[in-house]
């Protein structure tokens, strides 16, 4: 039964577009530039995998699209459905 639910999600434009908007809500950072009081909170990996990594590249597409678009509540909706479809049927 959960595989034929989850087909349906990768059937339906629509729905995989709004689940795909809540898993890169999931996974939001906001990059950091080095602090006046040092570089200790500056995190360049992260940063540079931004640029570098095109799957982090799409997630930070993403996330500019629904801050954009002021979809942040169509996102965490979705954010909080991503969860429950990670969860283990045990």
């Amino acid at each position: 039964m959960r595989i034929d639910d989850l087909c349906k999600i990768l059937k339906d434009k629509g729905k995989l577009s709004n689940y795909f908007k809540g898993w890169a809500w999931n996974h939001i950072w906001v990059p950091r530039l080095p602090s006046e009081n040092g570089k200790s909170d500056y995190n360049a990996a992260a940063n540079y995998n931004l640029v570098s990594c095109e799957s982090h590249f799409s997630q930070m597409k993403e996330i500019f699209r629904i801050l954009f678009n002021e979809e942040t509540a169509l996102a965490e909706k979705y954010a909080v459905m991503i969860g429950k479809l990670q969860e283990m049927p045990i």
